[in-house]
């Protein structure tokens, strides 16, 4: 059985990302558990233009395409007027080069609500033994430099433990 990969992103005018590498026996019984089989985890943050993102996404969305792999994004909501105008709708420029680096790819894409994520709180985080590769003492941030990163790993745990809860209720399967 090949290993689950979920790509997780926050865009942006930096662009927060994670990997996560799942044995796919998370999602085939209700005791165990999907944080504890997470096999690998990395994240980070893709700051640059928009083309200079776009390239480093693509590379890494088609470096996970021979897997079993989905992704999921936060999906764009006008939440602030405020910054450079051209900074607005970077997510939304971003998102559509994920969208279709992901379509070019075969990777199925899932659009999530940023308020979705706010359940993972930096406690959270560590409790699950994430540390963040952002800083020295490993303490996630949600301002500042690592915060994009921060955002991703939250939105990559939200759709975790939805497609662990979607496994329990029903047969399933990771490439359905």
């Amino acid at each position: 059985m090949k290993p689950f990969v979920l790509l997780a992103f926050d865009p942006g005018g930096t662009t927060g990302w994670a990997e996560f590498v799942i044995n796919p026996r998370a999602f085939t019984h209700p005791r165990y558990k999907v944080t504890a089989n997470i096999t690998q985890w990395r994240c980070g943050e893709v700051p640059g233009t928009d083309n200079e993102q776009a390239v480093q996404l693509r590379n890494m969305i088609m470096a996970n395409a021979p897997f079993n792999t989905k992704a999921v994004t936060e999906d764009f909501q006008l939440a602030q007027l405020k910054g450079k105008s051209r900074d607005l709708l970077s997510p939304v420029r971003i998102n559509a080069l994920i969208s279709w680096h992901c379509a070019q790819s075969s990777i199925p894409l899932h659009y999530q609500n940023r308020a979705a994520r706010i359940v993972v709180t930096v406690e959270r985080l560590m409790a699950y033994g994430f540390e963040s590769p952002m800083n020295r003492n490993g303490r996630w941030v949600t301002s500042g430099r690592g915060k994009d990163a921060f955002s991703a790993m939250q939105h990559g745990i939200v759709y975790l433990e939805r497609l662990k809860k979607q496994s329990i209720s029903k047969q399933w399967s990771l490439e359905s």
